[in-house]
């Protein structure tokens, strides 16, 4: 699996100090919601979520997969309008570092928080569905949010962020 680093998101719901379940019979994860302006390029995660389909199933793609890329309008939250989310999981803890790349802890990413992620794709084949999920490997908190997509991510300086090269 190939590892994307992300552009800049606001961090939604994120739960990377302890994993949680979405109920009592589902495998407790960390977990992260990515709320990224619904022009910001996505490209290589949609390149990554389109390998993961093709190494899956090649040329005969099933109908109705699941797919984690979400257009914000199409919900009935307000602060999504506008907006792209993505939510990645893992089984494993996460590394969480800060704005210079040393370890923070990870109650620094609230609802709000602007981060970047190393993320990859992968297919999945279950009886009851199928689609991609997005795996969370390692968030960067870049700085403090307003808080639920009030930010404009042209603010951020590319300074600001530990380049895509780094091994956080």
């Amino acid at each position: 699996m190939q590892m994307i680093l992300t552009p800049y998101f606001e961090a939604s719901f994120p739960s990377l100090d302890v994993p949680t379940s979405m109920d009592e019979n589902s495998t407790k994860k960390y977990r992260l919601t990515m709320v990224f302006d619904k022009d910001v390029d996505l490209t290589p995660i949609e390149t990554a979520i389109n390998d993961a389909i093709k190494a899956k199933w090649g040329d005969k793609v099933p109908k109705s997969l699941k797919l984690p890329i979400k257009d914000g309008d199409d919900t009935e939250s307000d602060w999504l309008v506008g907006k792209k989310f993505i939510r990645a999981t893992t089984k494993n803890k996460v590394k969480v570092v800060g704005p210079d790349g040393s370890p923070i802890d990870p109650d620094e990413i609230a609802s709000g928080t602007i981060c970047r992620a190393f993320v990859s794709a992968s297919a999945f084949d279950l009886q009851t569905s199928k689609g991609v999920n997005i795996w969370l490997a390692g968030v960067q908190k870049v700085r403090e949010g307003a808080g639920y997509s009030s930010v404009s991510f042209d603010a951020v300086p590319d300074s600001d962020v530990v380049s895509s090269g780094s091994d956080w």
